[in-house]
């Protein structure tokens, strides 16, 4: 129940720390969380601490980014944004299309 509560904080301050980065970058695109409400595949710390857990979990396509780009109205291929993850997979986020964005 710690370790739970420990990664639900560690998820909200990196959220925090997403959003506000973009705010002060004068970046348009944030998560709209209509289109990413975030996603979590696990929050049992004895998997997510393991070496190479995130690796082993980060299968997103080309398809599936470029399907993101297209939802968010991001031209792909500018060289300006990358797809990330909400909420990261080294804290248990899933890796699937509500979990992800530019």
């Amino acid at each position: 129940m710690r370790n739970a509560r420990r990664l639900c904080a560690l998820a909200y301050a990196f959220v925090v720390v997403v959003f506000s980065q973009a705010v002060l970058a004068g970046d348009p695109i944030r998560a709209d969380p209509r289109l990413t409400p975030g996603a979590v595949l696990t929050t049992d710390t004895t998997i997510v601490c393991q070496h190479g857990y995130s690796a082993s979990v980060r299968h997103t396509s080309g398809r599936m980014k470029a399907a993101i780009y297209r939802e968010y109205g991001v031209v792909h291929g500018s060289g300006h944004y990358e797809i990330d993850h909400l909420i990261p997979l080294s804290i248990g986020g899933a890796d699937v299309a509500a979990n992800l964005w530019p």
